[in-house]
């Protein structure tokens, strides 16, 4: 299954935090980064792919990292939905989906290493 986080990035006092599963399921662990640079405050979605669990316990762990001089986060909401493996065939809105949120994810972490 996919949990995506909803959260909001601004241009001022904002933080970084991780968010993995940290009871039941389990998944592969994002960083998000609330802090950018467009003089606005947009909604952003981070993705987590988990094993599905009928006690899915999901953390937002707040990072000592901040490119600010703040460490506020807004999670603004949770989704769950069925992972889809396709096959040539279907909808791919979902797979559209996922690879946007996966490049928006690795630019995140490059921006925290410095890569």
């Amino acid at each position: 299954m996919i949990v995506w986080i909803g959260y909001l990035k601004s241009w001022r006092l904002m933080g970084s935090a991780t968010i993995s599963c940290i009871e039941g399921c389990e998944c592969t662990s994002a960083f998000v980064d609330g802090m950018h640079e467009e003089g606005n405050t947009q909604q952003y979605m981070a993705r987590l792919l988990a094993t599905q669990h009928e006690h899915c316990l999901v953390e937002v762990k707040i990072n000592d990292f901040s490119r600010s001089k703040g460490h506020k986060l807004k999670v603004t909401g949770v989704m769950v939905t069925r992972r889809i493996d396709y096959l040539g065939q279907g909808d791919f809105t979902d797979q559209v989906i996922m690879d946007a949120m996966t490049s928006q994810n690795e630019a995140a972490e490059e921006d925290n290493t410095g890569g």
